[in-house]
Formats: structure tokens, sequence, C-alpha cells
């Protein structure tokens, strides 16, 4: 009975040391495994940044085209009420109904 005593204590103590390896073993394959989904991940993400970065500054450039067209257009209706106005004020009657005239074969 002591021979099997000591077989099992000595038996636990490999098992037991053989664990506590496979545990370091398992945890670095882990870190290992860890790091390489983070690196990946990093990149994913700042590709996607990258990219909405890119998105952006396109949304800029339009944006600031869209500005300057909404200012030729604004400058291009003060003028054309400026002429309408001067029109009115110098020929009167005869400039309303031109202007009534054109404004009937406008669409909408």
């Amino acid at each position: 009975m002591e021979k099997v005593l000591i077989f099992l204590s000595f038996f636990l103590g490999f098992l037991s040391v053989g664990l506590g390896v496979g545990a370091i073993v398992f945890a670095n394959i882990l870190s290992r495994r860890t790091d390489q989904l983070i690196k990946t991940e990093d990149e994913r993400a700042k590709s996607l940044i990258s990219e909405t970065q890119k998105m952006i500054e396109k949304m800029d450039e339009r944006l600031e085209k869209m500005d300057e067209r909404s200012e030729k257009m604004d400058e291009r209706y003060y003028e054309t009420l400026r002429y309408i106005s001067s029109l009115i004020k110098a020929e009167g009657e005869d400039a309303k109904k031109l202007i009534n005239k054109v404004l009937e074969k406008l669409p909408g």
C-alpha cells in the first residue's frame, strides 16, 4: 500500500508540473494569437480612418464648389433684381408688360 501511495504522489506531482507547463505554453499561444488579432484589427481601423478622412476631404471640396456656385447664383439674382428695378423705374408701365410677357413664357 505504501508503494502505491508513493507512486501516486509522484504521479500527481509530475501531473501537476505537466499541467503547469501546459498552462504556461497555452498562455503564450493565446498571447501571440491575441497580439496578431490586435495587430490586424489596428490595421483595419487605420485603413477605415484613412478612407473616412479621404471621403470627408472630397465632401469638403464638393461643399466649397457648391458654396461658390451658390454665391454666383446670388450675384446673378441680385443683378437681375437691380436690372428689373431699373427697367421699372425707367420705363414704367411698358417694362412691367414686358416683364410679365417674359414671366408667362417661363415654366413653373
